[in-house]
């Protein structure tokens, strides 16, 4: 959402020379809670203030950021169209690697060099695109006035991959989306990206920001954003600000997470906007800090949780916000982090520290300095203790938490490693858990660590029990203890679930056992790490089930005797590629069968890291294709594929089929296409349709994709005569004050229906995601349209038709949720 630009920049500083006093007793800061109890008056609190995250006092007193710390921003692109691109140049990775060093004599000689003070033509000790200003071989391509990273793009892309990182010309970042190396956007209005980009700037004026383009806006492939953020950590980057909503959990992101963490790159990851304790994005994966935030109470004059953001039992700290959504927290909690990476560094170049921090550490150090939340008048009070749901451990308070890195006490980095967050075990199946994590402390000679465990999502301190202990030195990883299931009552895992009463969901968490490592080191600095799963058994489930999977955001099963059997098979497609036929009788899967579609195709491989096969999140379709009695699945893959296969999970001839008809790259540097979305090769959660169109007693495969055509094959794979069939746009401009928000992409599955009666065929309708609305932002009165088309691919007469809409969001970054209609049904 766009909105109104309240943000001051800090003058750049370099450290001061000494920090400010600490109170610390056992190895513990002592600070005022948020809220009412001990905390500092402040009419009103401000993001930067005393009340804030302390911002002021922190840049003041030791540093506006470091231009060694990168941060990546993952999301829709960014805007050089935008009136702030000016704002942000500054700011943006260039990769010197790949570039040639700046020329300012002609004939230019091209040159590249190893040395960096080769780029740095204009000694501010940046290198960024104002350092080939005056270069006559740039040009303000893209014409908004500045010299900026697309424009280098543009003068420098030769198709030879310098630097040799297997991402030819990575000048500026990477586009996922369309393939490319230019992360821009082409639709010239769309400006969340550059908003939130502005918050990781002004909380960390001098990090540098790289730019990753991994979706359209912000609802993502999983296998695109698993290699958008290994390429971020391939690049430099000390942190990942991802403003991303996962289509799909695939094993392939779980393992980016894990080789990430184990590089050390600090991971951030919006939530949600839902107000809830969901378990995406950000409250999902291990080792990634949720973005959650708090907004002023309406007196101004403490902060509460927003009404937005989520909370529960993977909440870690609450960043203060203008507007409260996951949007803006994300790239201010990487900012925050940026900006404590920032003085670790610099505090290590000083002698402070001995080397600087690491992601763990920095997690850790602000885990100990942040604010808890413990005011009851709140209308979200917070808890006792220092971490409760609605807050994680609180605010960040950076002044605090740098005073703690400038006296040198950084306590280990210590996580839980597994089981995985929210994992599900029924005590009548399995008796105990192991619990492995990784303890990583180079500042001390040893450390001894306990794990306790507790039956409620937020224990008290009583409920805690002890499930292992250990010491060590360095670096350790493994066995941390085991959770004895016999110690959890009965009375807790059988009960049955229960509907909460209240806002605060009180019964979503309720079969959690929660996880607590605590890691203390010789000097006395304690770090900590939780986890939760659930505990449950529930005896109306089938015996064996549920049966747990690797990856998430399954498709609906369908429930078919496929071969013969004479009972239905779980038949489902997965986020791993993997089409499951599964017999609930056995529990295993039908012979031959799971079945994989392609491999996914990336750029550079990493050790460790599989990317799997094309993910299948749509529905599958079932059905007797050639009228012979044997069934074909019918599965399609968010890259855009459409495969068939027999009983036997057998590929079908002629298969698959690709959706991609007209899809081009855009051009570089990026058009000006305002309310634009132009085709791109994939699908969501438009699953393939079976319909017999030429009345020829077999059954056509129907699919719209994101190419933004209606494809209809034989069941040999041919196309059926007249299609596929390009849908839109509409012939007739919108009405009077509306804008024509030119979506290519077909988002939902078409519907048959006999429009003309019987004797004249079947047609299919689509919604389309072209919509019509008053502009960017929350609009009222927008209109869907949709079209139909006959079993010959002709326009049916009197079509697209206008569907009205009570509101439509524009620029929300998540498109296809925030815009369009219903897709049709049709009815008798």
């Amino acid at each position: 959402m766009r909105r109104a630009r309240t943000l001051v920049r800090p003058s750049p500083r370099r450290p001061a020379s000494t920090a400010a006093a600490l109170v610390i007793l056992a190895g513990l800061l002592v600070l005022p809670a948020v809220g009412a109890s001990g905390a500092t008056s402040c009419d009103p609190v401000t993001q930067d203030g005393p009340c804030g995250m302390n911002l002021e006092a922190a840049w003041a007193t030791y540093t506006t950021g470091d231009p060694s710390v990168l941060v990546a921003y993952i999301e829709g692109g960014i805007n050089w169209r935008d009136s702030d691109a000016a704002q942000l140049v500054t700011n943006i990775y260039v990769n010197w690697h790949e570039i040639p060093v700046p020329c300012f004599d002609q004939p230019c000689q091209t040159v590249y060099s190893q040395n960096r003070s080769d780029y740095d033509t204009n000694a501010d000790g940046l290198v960024n695109a104002a350092d080939w200003a005056g270069d006559p071989r740039t040009t303000d391509g893209n014409g908004n006035g500045i010299l900026d990273p697309e424009d280098l793009i543009a003068a420098f892309s030769d198709g030879i991959d310098h630097d040799g990182n297997g991402y030819t010309n990575d000048i500026s970042g990477w586009d996922f989306y369309d393939h490319q190396n230019d992360p821009a956007t082409y639709d010239s209005v769309y400006q969340h990206a550059n908003d939130q980009m502005e918050r990781i700037q002004h909380v960390c004026p001098l990090c540098t920001i790289m730019p990753v383009k991994a979706g359209a806006e912000a609802l993502d492939r999983s296998d695109d954003l698993a290699q958008a953020w290994l390429y971020a950590g391939d690049a430099g980057a000390s942190v990942i600000a991802s403003t991303t909503a996962d289509l799909g959990y695939s094993s392939f992101m779980a393992q980016a997470v894990d080789s990430l963490a184990n590089r050390g790159v600090l991971m951030v990851q919006a939530s949600n906007d839902f107000d809830s304790t969901d378990h995406q994005g950000g409250m999902f994966h291990p080792n990634v800090i949720p973005a959650n935030g708090a907004v002023p109470t309406a007196d101004g004059k403490a902060w509460v949780r927003s009404n937005y953001t989520s909370w529960g039992t993977h909440n870690m700290f609450t960043v203060a916000t203008n507007g409260g959504t996951t949007s803006e927290a994300t790239p201010t909690m990487a900012g925050v982090f940026g900006l404590l990476l920032s003085w670790g560094l610099q505090a290590a170049e000083r002698g402070l520290i001995d080397g600087p921090l690491t992601a763990g550490e920095a997690v850790q150090v602000m885990r100990t300095t942040a604010r808890p939340f413990h005011d009851g008048s709140l209308p979200w009070p917070g808890g006792p203790g220092a971490w409760n749901l609605q807050y994680g451990y609180g605010m960040p308070n950076l002044l605090a938490a740098m005073d703690l890195v400038a006296a040198d006490r950084v306590a280990p980095g210590a996580r839980i490693d597994s089981p995985d967050w929210y994992a599900l075990f029924d005590p009548t199946r399995q008796s105990r858990v192991e619990v492995d994590g990784t303890i990583r402390a180079p500042r001390t000679a040893g450390f001894t660590w306990v794990l306790q465990a507790a039956t409620a999502a937020q224990p008290h301190a009583k409920q805690w029990f002890r499930i292992g202990t250990g010491s060590g030195a360095g670096t350790y990883r493994g066995s941390l203890g085991t959770l004895d299931l016999s110690r959890i009552p009965e009375s807790f895992w059988s009960k049955p679930f229960a509907i909460s009463k209240t806002k605060a969901l009180e019964t979503t968490e309720e079969y959690a056992v929660s996880l607590r490592l605590t890691a203390t080191d010789a000097e006395g600095r304690v770090a900590l790490d939780r986890r939760a799963v659930n505990v449950v058994h529930d005896p109306t489930w089938l015996a064996g089930f549920p049966l747990r999977l690797r990856s998430g955001g399954e498709s609906q099963p369908a429930l078919v005797d496929l071969q013969a059997t004479g009972h239905p098979a779980i038949v489902f497609g997965g986020a791993d590629g993997l089409v499951h036929a599964v017999d609930p009788v056995t529990r295993h899967e039908l012979p031959g069968w799971p079945v994989h579609t392609r491999p996914v195709q990336v750029l550079v491989e990493h050790a460790g890291v599989h990317p799997g096969f094309e993910p299948v999140l749509a529905d599958v379709a079932v059905g007797d294709l050639e009228g012979t009695g044997e069934l074909s699945v019918v599965a399609a893959t968010t890259t855009g594929r459409v495969y068939v296969f027999d009983p036997r999970g057998a590929p079908r001839p002629g298969w698959p089929r690709t959706l991609d008809t007209g899809v081009e790259r855009p051009g570089i540097p990026r058009p000006d296409l305002p309310y634009t979305r132009l085709p791109v090769q994939g699908l969501a959660a438009g699953g393939p349709v079976l319909f017999d169109m030429d009345g020829d007693g077999t059954l056509e495969v129907i699919a719209g994709g994101w190419d933004g055509y209606l494809h209809v094959w034989r069941p040999d794979g041919s196309d059926l005569p007249g299609w596929p069939v390009k849908v839109g746009p509409p012939a007739e401009p919108p009405p009077p004050g509306y804008v024509l928000v030119d979506d290519q992409k077909l988002e939902t599955p078409p519907a048959v229906a006999f429009l003309q009666g019987r004797a004249a065929g079947p047609f299919l309708v689509m919604r389309s995601q072209y919509t019509e609305t008053h502009g960017s932002g929350l609009q009222p009165n927008p209109f869907g349209l949709v079209f139909a088309y006959g079993a010959d691919g002709s326009p049916a007469t009197g079509w697209p038709d206008r569907i009205p809409g009570v509101v439509e969001y524009y620029g929300s970054a998540q498109e296809f949720v925030t815009e369009g209609t219903s897709a049709p049904s049709p009815s008798t």
